[in-house]
């Protein structure tokens, strides 16, 4: 039943689930959801900051997060290049500071 449960709402996100970026002037807003039922965050005030970690075998993977008021929240993880760009052309729109 729970399996059944499961592959329904996947099968359900997958038909009409939307994820939607919004850039302005200092401002991003990030919303997830299937028609009224969403969850929305918004930034202003932001700067930028890319993290690199290591998973337990030593291998990197790249965070994109705002740093808010001192409080990093994570945006997005992709490879180390294609979220340099990312991070660029977020940063073009809002006219936030990418940190080094």
């Amino acid at each position: 039943m729970g399996l059944t449960l499961f592959l329904t709402g996947l099968a359900f996100w997958i038909a009409f689930g939307d994820e939607i970026w919004h850039l302005e002037q200092n401002c991003l807003v990030h919303r997830i959801g299937i028609g009224g039922w969403y969850y929305s965050r918004r930034y202003q005030d932001a700067e930028l900051e890319i993290i690199v970690r290591f998973n337990k075998w030593g291998k990197p993977y790249y965070r994109l997060y705002a740093i808010v008021r001192g409080k990093q929240d994570f945006i997005i993880e992709r490879g180390e290049q294609d979220l340099l760009k990312l991070a660029r052309f977020i940063s073009f729109h809002t006219g936030w500071r990418l940190r080094a």
